[in-house]
């Protein structure tokens, strides 16, 4: 019986995620290299003549973040092809197709990091690892991977969890990688989609995350906004659980930590201690109260 191209064969799925994963960091690269590019032709927010000096950093620290993470995926590769030839997990105990199951698994994984990505606001270990990204002062596309090697332990589990709890293929976990990679640089460009097209904003903004949704994630000083926005690809997480807020203009808009304010902090070696700081009034949501008791 013919299934209209609703099915195929695993070893298609397999292939396209064996290409897909082998061509990660070319995708990435062009991906920053085309939103580099816009952001220098149309920036939302011109940059101060020092920002190249934060660009490097931001990308030696990224790098290092990167390689690291690729070396810890291979795990998560294993993980995920031991629990498909095991049939273990919801979606391998149901009858479903495999399109179905890459879908559904991509939607898992998206809110397994919108779970992770707000609780690392909420509690002073976590956020004393993830406040590295937002302690840069302007939010552009460097800013994207600008994470402490430490940021994989919060990530990879959730992930590894999801994968043996539901089944997810691996093809899944190839996608859903190079998709993360690719909207995460996109939502952190210093470029506004709403100015070159209104009405392509508003398409985009029933779906995924946009520069102009998530630069009010950065917030300085109002904490409300920092506490919002935690969508990585889909926005309809934060419009689900109330985490979606309006954000004012970006032109005067105050981006970074007020208490991560040196020259020292920005460097790569800066960077790299900031876990190992105390969280001080100012530098986290206050909402939660993310202070350690110094």
């Amino acid at each position: 019986m013919a299934n209209f191209g609703m099915d195929f064969n695993p070893d298609t799925y397999l292939s396209a995620g064996q290409l897909l994963i082998d061509y990660r960091y070319h995708i990435l690269v062009v991906s920053i290299i085309v939103l580099t590019m816009a952001e220098i032709y149309e920036p939302a927010r011109t940059p101060p003549g020092t920002r190249w000096k934060n660009r490097i950093h931001n990308l030696s620290i990224s790098a290092m973040y990167l390689l690291l993470g690729g070396v810890l995926g291979v795990g998560m590769v294993w993980i995920a092809i031991k629990t498909e030839a095991l049939h273990i997990g919801l979606f391998n105990m149901l009858p479903m197709p495999t399109w179905l199951k890459v879908m559904l698994g991509f939607l898992v994984f998206d809110l397994a990091e919108y779970v992770r990505h707000r609780i690392s606001h909420a509690y002073p270990a976590l956020w004393r690892v993830h406040r590295i990204h937002h302690s840069d002062p302007l939010m552009d596309v460097s800013t994207a991977f600008r994470n402490h090697p430490l940021n994989w332990i919060t990530i990879y589990p959730p992930r590894a969890l999801a994968v043996v709890l539901f089944g997810v293929p691996p093809v899944t976990l190839a996608i859903y990688t190079v998709v993360w990679f690719v909207t995460t640089s996109f939502h952190h460009s210093n470029i506004s989609v709403a100015r070159f097209s209104p009405r392509l904003q508003s398409l985009l903004d029933l779906v995924i995350v946009t520069p102009d949704r998530h630069y009010v994630h950065h917030a300085r000083t109002d904490h409300s906004q920092t506490d919002s926005q935690f969508g990585v690809v889909f926005i309809f997480w934060d419009k689900l659980f109330g985490t979606l807020t309006t954000a004012p203009d970006r032109r005067i808009f105050e981006q970074g930590l007020e208490d991560i304010v040196e020259e020292s902090d920005q460097t790569l070696v800066g960077m790299l201690k900031q876990p190992f700081k105390p969280v001080k009034h100012g530098s986290s949501p206050e909402g939660l109260g993310l202070s350690d008791p110094t």
